[in-house]
Order: C-alpha cells, then sequence, then structure tokens
C-alpha cells in the first residue's frame, strides 16, 4: 500500500512524470519488491529521489486533506446528508484524487439509509487508537527522512506509536505480555512513519461499492461472521512484471480472475503472482492484518 500511495500521489501532483509502478523479484535480498518508474531528467539515481521525496513531503501536507474530513467525527462517524453533499461537492470540483480517498474509507448500503466503513477502516478507538488523529499527527510529524526511509531503506521500525495497523506487526496481542501493549512505554509499538502515511492515499485504489445483497469492498471478500458481529475479510492484489499506471492498476485490482487461481488472463495481462492476507478482529474491535501469502503464481515467481 505504501508503493500504490506514493504512484497515486505522485500522479496527482506531477502527471507530466508518468508514473508507473511494477514488481520484481529481489535474487540477492530474497522476497519481491516493486519498482517505480518515472519520465523526468535527473543528474543521478540520488538526484531522482530527493526529487520524488520532496514532491511527496508536499503533497501530504496539503491542506485538502483537512477539508476533505472537516466535521466528520475522530473514527469517521459522519451524518448520511453530509457524506452526501461531500462527496458530491468534490465530485462538481473535479477532485478526484480526493472523492476516491473518500469513497475508499466511507459508502452507504444498498438502502441508501446506513453509512459503511470499508474494512480498510481499522482504527476505532480501540488500544487508544483514533483514525483521523492517527493521520494528522502522521502529516505533522512525518519528515522528507521518513519518506525516504520508507521508499528507498530496508525498514527498521525506527519510529513509534501512529499506525494505521496494516502491517501484520502492527498486531500486539496482549496475552502473556507484563503490559498493555496499547499503553505500553517501555516497549511501544514500533513502526515507519512515512510507510504509514504514503499508504493511506493507496485508499483511492479500494472503493466501497454497491454489490450484490449488501456492499462490496474492491479486491476484499468476507470469509466469516461471528455471531457477536464480528467480521474477518479475506483481501487479494496481484503482482505484475510490466509497468502500469494508475488507471490500468485500479482496472487489475477490480478483476474477479483474482480469486480463480490458474487464470490464462491474467498471464496475459502481466500478471506473474497473487497475493493474499486475512483481515481480523479481535476482543473490544481491535483489528489486525495477516502477513501476505502467496495463493497462486505463474511458474516464473
Amino acid at each position: 500500500m505504501t508503493a500504490l500511495g506514493a504512484l497515486a500521489l505522485l500522479e496527482l501532483h506531477r502527471p507530466d512524470w508518468q508514473p508507473e509502478l511494477s514488481w520484481e523479484e529481489e535474487e540477492r535480498k530474497g522476497g519481491i519488491r516493486p519498482r517505480l518508474y518515472l519520465c523526468c531528467r535527473a543528474e543521478s539515481p540520488e538526484s531522482a529521489k530527493k526529487a520524488v521525496v520532496a514532491v511527496l513531503l508536499d503533497a501530504i501536507k496539503d491542506q485538502r486533506y483537512q477539508e476533505l474530513f472537516r466535521d466528520f467525527e475522530k473514527n469517521l462517524k459522519v451524518d448520511r446528508e453530509l457524506f452526501r453533499a461531500r462527496l458530491k461537492a468534490l465530485r462538481d470540483q473535479g477532485k478526484w484524487h480526493f472523492t476516491d480517498l473518500l469513497a475508499g474509507l466511507i459508502g452507504e448500503d444498498l438502502s441508501g439509509e446506513e453509512i459503511v466503513h470499508s474494512p480498510l477502516k481499522t482504527l476505532n478507538g480501540a488500544g487508544h487508537q483514533d483514525f483521523l488523529p492517527t493521520l494528522w499527527n502522521l502529516t505533522d510529524n512525518v519528515t522528507a527522512d521518513h519518506l525516504r526511509r520508507a521508499l528507498f531503506e530496508t525498514w527498521h521500525y525506527e519510529d513509534e506509536r501512529y499506525v494505521f495497523r496494516w502491517d501484520p506487526a502492527d498486531y500486539r496481542p496482549q496475552a502473556y505480555r507484563a503490559r498493555d501493549p496499547a499503553s505500553d512505554r517501555v516497549h511501544p509499538p514500533r513502526t515507519e512513519w512515512g510507510a504509514n502515511r504514503l499508504a493511506f492515499d493507496a485508499l483511492v485504489f479500494f472503493p466501497v461499492l454497491p454489490g450484490g445483497q449488501t456492499v462490496a469492498f474492491r479486491s476484499i471478500n468476507e470469509s466469516r461472521r461471528y455471531e457477536d458481529g464480528r467480521q474477518d475479510f479475506v483481501m487479494r492484489w496481484p503482482l505484475w512484471r510490466y509497468p502500469l499506471g494508475r488507471k490500468e492498476i485500479a482496472g487489475l485490482l477490480r478483476l474477479p480472475d483474482l480469486w480463480l487461481n490458474g487464470n490464462d488472463r491474467l498471464q496475459r495481462l502481466g500478471v506473474f503472482a497473487i497475493v493474499e492476507c486475512t483481515r481480523f478482529m479481535v476482543g473490544k474491535g481491535q483489528v489486525g492484518f495477516t502477513a501476505g501469502n502467496v495463493v497462486w503464481t505463474d511458474g516464473s515467481a
């Protein structure tokens, strides 16, 4: 999500760079990493990285984020009429990035009577973590160094506390711990602020949509519902080997083929693997994600 968020922001603020993204195997270290492509002049790779970081730092400080969530409660509880009016105003003004961002967090049920939040809206006050305060704290505290580390270096989790809980490392169960992990000042949660803040803008790729008898979430399916109302969700996303822009990536993410393992069409589109994780809820509303697991490959990965 960090890579997708960076891509979306670069396209918004520097469309002349024609940003694109692909994935590649990293043989020396193992694993798979994103690769960013830009159409711009730079004296060296290092100067190109500095330019990218400078654009992204200005992007996340954009005052339109404050306007987007004006009058929303801290965990995105919002009156239906206010939500509709805000969404319409964004559309009418042509602010498509922010329209998609709001739609990536909130939608309506098929009756149009109830507000529905995306499974990716993981903070709800449980564990003393609230969504909008986390967003504003990240926005205020993230520096160019945080963004550089998030995009171009190995993550060492040097920052504390402010997380959206999209990283499996953010889940810290209390069992067998001497202290409550949510308020432990001796061993506070460790994270990467830059990665979290960039990942927020990846929500533009995952809108809340009407679908079937309920609402649908792009790339996300409900896997289990508990008697106490808790729900688990499975999320899938593709890895592709050729550079793609924002619109093409959004198209890949909406393909039903992601749920049909071994589909030849995915290979023709350059997809070489499908990754899956589970979004789960424990206790009184605390949410976590499992690590991604490759569920299909074309044989080359």
